[in-house]
């Protein structure tokens, strides 16, 4: 109890200090306030989606930094301060609130626990299943990108090659993949499966759901056979993946530098990236044009939140999504969003706020279900879309979530009944 009520007076403490730092506006203040929280996530969080999801979100406000104090280059951020007012204010309460939020639950509830509880569920996928179910991924794969890997894929040519055009298949492909981690260890033809997956995904310059696939299949192994195996054997399970992840975001920030016809690429291309980050830059200012719409008084009072109903249903297209929304009314953005502009633009800074908080104690209620194995397949989407959640909006997982995952699951479910029971009958 003691320990408790020293834990709650250390919170209120930083949240005083949180709040005084936002009024006085000092970028760099600030930025080292959004670092410190971080680096208290990850240490509450470990690796986890959510701390994750805080890195991806704190990186955001430093490209925000950096454009207040010296200014970017090479992205839409740029533009903030000339076509329309910076809203730094906004984009620093939005995002030293949502740490906040999160570091209160990760301190004062069983969410990470639960997380992790959820990663260690046997799905009971048969090894034989697993095979056909990866097979199947990787085939999916090729039809939605056809051509030969090439690691400079124009982004015209590949939205409208293959079955790319089809919304969410290689969501659904990646996710058939995912269900068969729990068998990898024991059987290292799943991993030349996702190796091939990522290698495809890649060489035609998709990253965002294939960042969060390699995400799933290391929090997915990390959890599920640490206690399983013995601790040299884990530990350079470990050390193999961050190996691999190390070379997936260097990869990944090949491809972005490339993609868009930059021939060149050398190692202080990499560092000038990172500092000025075209992908995270643009989804900033999208933020900034959200902000800019409330500012105007034309916010759309959660419009776009009934647009979600609509994709429930498969093939259904709707233009009052937030990111459809958002592109008309400011055409000169590249698409996508940051994490805070939906809410933004429908419900100002205190609705952003607010909806920080009902985001957490969604997920909290998501992994109080951690027990359940019908949750760990729900769950699998959410976290193959972290960085599309962090970068385009909250809806990208939904359908595959309420849709996509249901199938599947029944699907196979009725497979092993009718594959699996049949052959222990057979075999008693």
């Amino acid at each position: 109890m003691a320990e408790n009520q020293l834990n709650i007076l250390r919170y209120l403490s930083l949240l005083v200090i949180s709040i005084f730092i936002v009024f006085v506006k000092d970028p760099y203040l600030l930025i080292l306030l959004a670092t410190f929280l971080l680096f208290k996530i990850i240490k509450l969080a470990r690796w986890s989606f959510f701390s994750e999801l805080s890195v991806l979100l704190w990186y955001a406000f430093f490209e925000g930094v950096i454009q207040k104090t010296v200014g970017v280059t090479g992205n839409t951020l740029s533009w903030a301060g000339t076509h329309m007012p910076f809203y730094f204010d906004e984009l620093s309460i939005a995002t030293i609130s949502f740490l906040l939020i999160e570091l209160f639950f990760l301190e004062f509830t069983k969410i990470i626990s639960n997380e992790k509880n959820i990663y260690r569920l046997n799905l009971g996928i048969p090894l034989g299943l697993a095979i056909f179910l990866s097979l199947i991924s990787s085939i999916l794969m090729v039809l939605v990108f056809p051509s030969l890997p090439t690691f400079t894929a124009n982004l015209v040519t590949r939205r409208t090659q293959g079955l790319s055009s089809l919304y969410g298949l290689v969501l659904f492909s990646l996710v058939l993949s995912s269900l068969t981690v729990e068998q990898s260890f024991q059987h290292k033809i799943l991993y030349v499966f996702y190796a091939f997956n990522i290698f495809w995904s890649f060489g035609h310059a998709e990253r965002v759901e294939v960042l969060g696939y390699l995400s799933y299949i290391v929090l997915k192994s990390i959890n599920f056979y640490k206690f399983s195996l013995n601790k040299k054997t884990y530990k350079k399970m470990k050390k193999i993946f961050y190996v691999i992840i190390i070379i997936t975001i260097l990869l990944a920030m090949y491809i972005g530098l490339t993609r868009m016809g930059n021939s060149k690429v050398t190692i202080s291309s990499f560092f000038v990236n990172f500092l000025s980050q075209g992908t995270v830059g643009d989804v900033t200012y999208i933020f900034n044009c959200a902000t800019d719409l409330w500012k105007k008084g034309l916010e759309v009072n959660g419009v776009t939140y009934l647009d979600y109903l609509y994709r429930l249903i498969p093939g259904i297209h709707s233009n009052y999504s937030s990111e459809t929304m958002l592109h008309f009314l400011y055409p000169e953005t590249m698409g996508g969003q940051l994490f805070f502009a939906e809410p933004m633009m429908n419900f100002g800074l205190v609705g952003t706020v607010i909806m920080n908080i009902v985001f957490f104690i969604i997920m909290g209620w998501i992994l109080h279900n951690s027990s359940k194995k019908y949750m760990g397949y729900f769950y699998i989407p959410i976290v193959i879309e972290i960085f599309r959640t962090a970068y385009y909006g909250r809806a990208s997982w939904m359908l595959a979530c309420f849709i996509e995952v249901p199938i599947i699951y029944f699907t196979i479910y009725i497979l092993k009944k009718i594959f699996y029971t049949t052959k222990t009958k057979i075999s008693e």
